[in-house]
């Protein structure tokens, strides 16, 4: 009889957790399969960047579209990603964009922490910001998953705040348009930037191309003030061939950057030139900005 008990309960306890797995999978399938923006606000310490919305509104409340130089054909440009140390550079960044109608959003940055398992990493998945969804362009991905230039990888994705922190000012911006996010590998070199480049050229009439990325890394204020201003020069030269980490955290984002741009004809203007120190008070290790859109 003992023995039966134990058997009879054995067989209750296990219809439970089985009652239990049911439940969590179903509530887990109910769960949209998406990506949060988000900044990094100190080392590994992610942040959704609550007082962004109202920041952002703030700030370009005070322009327009109108606001466009020139009604210049733009290509795009260079940015940081440090939010939301860097909001100002960000932003002033972003509002010489003001007038443009991408229908996608090409952004390119560094795998910071060798998550990828692929050269070029991308996802499909949507990009939940204070502004709404941020839709990937499958159609887009789908043709790089084809040529072989980009591979699925979404793991990537949810702590790489070189592209979480430009998905605020891009659905804000550009409501309608799509994002394709790039991951790059640090090792890539200027023949893999010209396989991509020449992958990412039919999509230049309907986009805009932006390189996420910082430059000097854990230097003084004093000492990346020298080294980025060498780097601006270079950059604004178009010597991008031979650009090295030390210089900038994804060189080959640059060069794929650059080869559109000379592709296509563009001119470079440099916007800012700064470094972390100049938005606190922290004056060693710091990390330089270089903030530019290409422009015809």
């Amino acid at each position: 009889m003992r023995n039966l008990l134990k058997i009879v309960f054995s067989l209750i306890f296990i219809v439970f957790l089985l009652g239990v797995v049911f439940i969590y999978q179903k509530n887990v399938s109910l769960t949209p399969n998406l990506l949060e923006a988000k900044v990094l606000s100190n080392f590994y310490q992610y942040d959704k960047f609550p007082h962004g919305k109202e920041l952002i509104l703030d700030y370009f409340s005070q322009y327009s579209s109108s606001h466009q130089k020139e009604n210049k054909a733009i290509l795009g440009g260079i940015v940081s990603h440090h939010l939301p140390l860097a909001f100002p550079l960000i932003a002033n960044f972003y509002q010489n964009l003001q007038g443009t109608n991408p229908e996608v959003v090409f952004v390119l940055g560094p795998d910071h922490f060798h998550k990828s398992s692929f050269p070029v990493a991308t996802t499909e998945l949507p990009f939940n910001t204070p502004f709404g969804f941020l839709e990937v362009d499958k159609n887009v991905v789908e043709n790089l998953k084809k040529e072989n230039i980009v591979k699925i990888d979404n793991q990537v994705f949810k702590g790489e705040h070189s592209i979480l922190s430009q998905t605020f000012f891009i659905k804000y911006l550009f409501p309608e348009a799509k994002i394709v996010p790039l991951v790059l590998q640090p090792n890539l070199d200027l023949k893999d930037a010209k396989i991509i480049a020449d992958g990412l050229k039919p999509y230049k009439e309907k986009a805009i191309f932006i390189a996420s990325v910082d430059f000097s890394h854990y230097l003084s204020s004093a000492d990346a003030q020298i080294l980025d201003e060498n780097t601006k020069n270079k950059l604004e030269n178009f010597y991008f061939e031979n650009l090295n980490i030390k210089e900038c955290d994804s060189p080959v984002s640059l060069q794929v950057l650059f080869l559109l741009a000379r592709d296509g004809g563009y001119n470079i203007k440099i916007l800012e030139t700064k470094n972390s120190a100049d938005f606190s008070q922290l004056r060693d290790n710091v990390t330089g900005y270089i903030s530019a859109i290409f422009e015809k």
